[in-house]
């Protein structure tokens, strides 16, 4: 497939340069007019990270292609919260639209004329807030090439200025009980919101370095949905050790590329979530085991508070 494109990317890279290498060939191969490259900077109690933040941004210099390439290299490390925030933020304030790929999601080729496709079909559509390239599913639930979800994966995903300018990294949206009580009737599956709502509490308290709950929480509110492809367009590169949160090496979200066939067959039906997905995000874990898990952390910051147990 001979691809040119007009939508600006964005990648987000660190400290793994053998995956940013593996992500960087396929935006090579995509060839897009305007590249914006945001890089964290090193952790001051990893001295490893200096030589692999060098090698990571050593990696995708070989720009070699006609673009208009931007980069926001940081010298101090911000963390998975804001690191990626000023990143996406830095993007949107100089595009209208684009492309946002981190260093660990390996995209199908065909994830970028998706994209851009439907950047341009929904651009207006307030009710609309994301492109993501992820399908969690193992089965096939629409004959459509796309559905919408509540929820959306941020692992290879694309939107616009006029919805990212609507986000807040305080997650204001959490703090009033009347929010969170329309957020529960919107997930509108218990299990789901047993899970979800200690994810939402532990970001809103800072316990949970991460910026998408943020997010999430108030398209939730908002009802914003994510359209999500017909067949996976992303493989996640980053389950191991390594991660800042998926540290397991194996994992049920751990899928493999597919190709998505062109013309799109475009979703004629109205914009609303598919229930059949979005239950299969639920949580693995019985709500039970979920209580036993919040008493379990909480026992273990009241130790670290004593110094019982090392931070």
């Amino acid at each position: 497939m001979s691809i040119s494109f007009k939508t600006p990317v964005l990648l987000l890279i660190f400290n793994r340069p053998v995956p940013t290498a593996k992500v960087f060939s396929e935006i090579r191969k995509a060839r897009p007019e305007k590249l914006f490259i945001a890089a964290d900077g090193p952790r001051p109690d990893r001295p490893d990270d200096i030589e692999n933040c060098r090698l990571a941004r050593a990696a995708v210099s070989n720009v070699d292609w006609p673009c208009e390439v931007k980069t926001l290299f940081q010298e101090k490390n911000h963390g998975c919260k804001i690191g990626a925030t000023t990143g996406i933020t830095w993007f949107f304030d100089n595009v209208e639209e684009g492309m946002i790929i981190e260093d660990d999601c390996l995209p199908d080729p065909s994830f970028f004329p998706f994209c851009e496709q439907l950047l341009e079909k929904f651009r207006y559509t307030e009710n609309v807030c994301m492109i993501s390239g992820y399908n969690g599913s193992s089965s096939t639930l629409t004959p459509y090439s796309y559905f919408y979800s509540r929820y959306g994966h941020l692992w290879g995903w694309a939107s616009w200025r006029r919805i990212w300018k609507q986000y807040d990294v305080t997650m204001k949206v959490w703090a009033s009980k009347a929010n969170r009580r329309k957020i529960k009737r919107e997930i509108n599956d218990k299990n789901n919101w047993d899970y979800r709502q200690w994810l939402y509490q532990e970001t809103f308290e800072g316990r949970k370095d991460t910026w998408d709950y943020q997010w999430e929480t108030y398209r939730l509110f908002h009802r914003q949905y994510s359209i999500i492809p017909e067949k996976n367009l992303i493989e996640n590169l980053g389950f191991g050790p390594d991660a800042t949160h998926t540290k397991r090496s194996t994992s049920y979200l751990i899928k493999k590329r597919e190709a998505l066939q062109f013309p799109l067959i475009h979703n004629t039906e109205k914009i609303a979530p598919l229930d059949a997905y979005d239950k299969q995000l639920g949580p693995l874990t019985p709500a039970y085991s979920m209580r036993v898990r919040k008493i379990r952390q909480v026992v273990k910051r009241i130790l670290k508070t004593f110094g019982l147990v090392r931070a």
